[in-house]
């Protein structure tokens, strides 16, 4: 019976020991623009910091995932690696810079940037989730004439025909050639 409670002790002090051995990271002060659009740099400032009592050395991955409002995470890229120790209750800032892509933000419109901290070594990850909102972009063509020789029917967004560029009412949206346009002024 006595080494059966000696043992109990033991199993216990060492799962304590590992329970504690997990470093609280997290991932906060995340600034970014809250409006992009495909095509633009979306420029990421951040801090990594230690929560715990004790330092953290270990190599640590940041990582960024996308997902649509309501959808899973759909895009996993790697933002920065650090392997330098954090000071117990200390932060490091890091930037980093994406390009805006539809391969990296499937869907224009409202979306989720999330970001955490991975490692080999045992962390209890605080993740961070910001919302950016994905503009479709939309083309200038600051000589409407070189649209005008084309044969190809323009057309605005309610199914007008018009007959030449100079007839469509200024600020309307219209297609050419499958293309999305908006008139400007002229």
């Amino acid at each position: 019976m006595n080494k059966l409670f000696v043992t109990y002790i033991l199993s216990f002090l060492v799962f304590i020991n590992s329970a504690n051995s997990q470093t609280n990271i997290s991932v906060e002060g995340v600034i970014h623009a809250d409006t992009i659009s495909y095509g633009s740099q979306l420029y990421l400032d951040y801090w990594i910091v230690n929560k715990d009592t004790v330092p953290f050395s270990s190599e640590i991955d940041i990582r960024m995932g996308v997902a649509s409002v309501g959808e899973p995470i759909q895009i996993t890229v790697s933002l920065a690696s650090l392997n330098a120790s954090i000071a117990a209750g200390d932060s490091i800032p890091f930037n980093s810079i994406l390009s805006v892509t539809p391969q990296l933000f499937q869907q224009s419109g409202d979306n989720l940037v999330v970001i955490w901290p991975s490692s080999a070594a045992p962390i209890l990850a605080d993740t961070s989730y910001t919302s950016i909102y994905i503009k479709e972009t939309t083309a200038f063509i600051p000589d409407y004439d070189s649209l005008q020789g084309e044969s190809s029917k323009i057309t605005d967004l309610l199914g007008r025909e018009y007959p030449s560029i100079h007839s469509i009412p200024n600020g309307a949206i219209f297609l050419k050639n499958g293309k999305r346009f908006i008139k400007i002024f002229r």
